[in-house]
């Protein structure tokens, strides 16, 4: 299998975009969440609030233009977007305070398996009922 082979498949095989997006949203969002943490004297949760906030706008942009390729109603796809992530927002603010209360695990390790977790979930929404 050539280069230029591999990259035509890449090109037109949205999961691995989206997977691609997802690998550069993740050491955003711990540095991120170290940061303010850092910042707000080790509340984590708090912090993690926060930047799943800040994440929001910048994974619509990223989504929206280089892995779906929509060119659909913009408002429509960004409410229909914040509506699907206010679940997935409360599911990641849910998930990792259960485990934490629950697992004496470093709260940087439950967010990646949250973050992992839900990110496999949202695919399967995006393409089928956001930019569809």
């Amino acid at each position: 299998m050539n280069y230029q082979n591999l990259l035509g498949r890449y090109q037109n095989n949205k999961f691995l975009k989206f997977i691609s997006v997802g690998f550069i949203s993740y050491p955003l969002t711990i540095g991120l969440t170290w940061l303010f943490t850092y910042l707000l004297n080790g509340r984590y949760v708090l912090s993690y609030s926060i930047v799943l906030f800040i994440m929001t706008i910048y994974n619509f942009v990223i989504n929206k233009k280089f892995v779906f390729k929509n060119l659909g109603n913009l408002n429509n796809q960004f409410y229909a977007y914040l509506c699907s992530l206010i679940v997935f927002y409360f599911l990641n603010i849910i998930l990792l305070d259960l485990l934490s209360s629950n697992f004496d695990i470093y709260y940087m390790f439950l967010i990646t398996i949250v973050y992992s977790f839900t990110s496999c979930i949202k695919y399967f929404v995006y393409d089928r009922l956001i930019f569809n």
